[in-house]
């Protein structure tokens, strides 16, 4: 899913459901970090969000997930790493951001 918050003063909470409103338990083991802290036996998601340097719209650096976004010393592309969070917890929006949320799994009708 994509959000876009294009708002400087409005942050956002969603809550998503799958197509029956059934919670997203449907994995036996979580794809996510095995150093990671999250909750095990639960499915987890992917999130990647984008903003600018110290919430300035005009700045022409940007953030993945708080750290900064740079092409590494070869010119390539730098490891895009997700923050991992239990699909059943809420998505925040922070203002003037971009995220991406890949959630395992999930069922939406209109892409039947």
């Amino acid at each position: 899913m994509l959000f876009i918050n294009l708002s400087n003063t409005t942050e956002f909470t969603i809550k998503i459901k799958d197509h029956v409103n059934l919670s997203l338990l449907k994995r036996s083991k979580p794809k996510h970090d095995p150093s990671s802290n999250d909750n095990v036996g639960t499915t987890q998601r992917e999130e990647y969000h984008l903003t600018p340097q110290n919430g300035l719209l005009r700045s022409s650096t940007v953030l993945l997930n708080g750290k900064t976004l740079e092409l590494t010393k070869e010119g390539e592309l730098p490891d895009l790493t997700p923050i991992y969070r239990d699909s059943n917890s809420s998505i925040n929006i922070a203002t003037w951001s971009i995220a991406f949320i890949v959630i395992p799994d999930f069922v939406a009708v209109g892409c039947n």
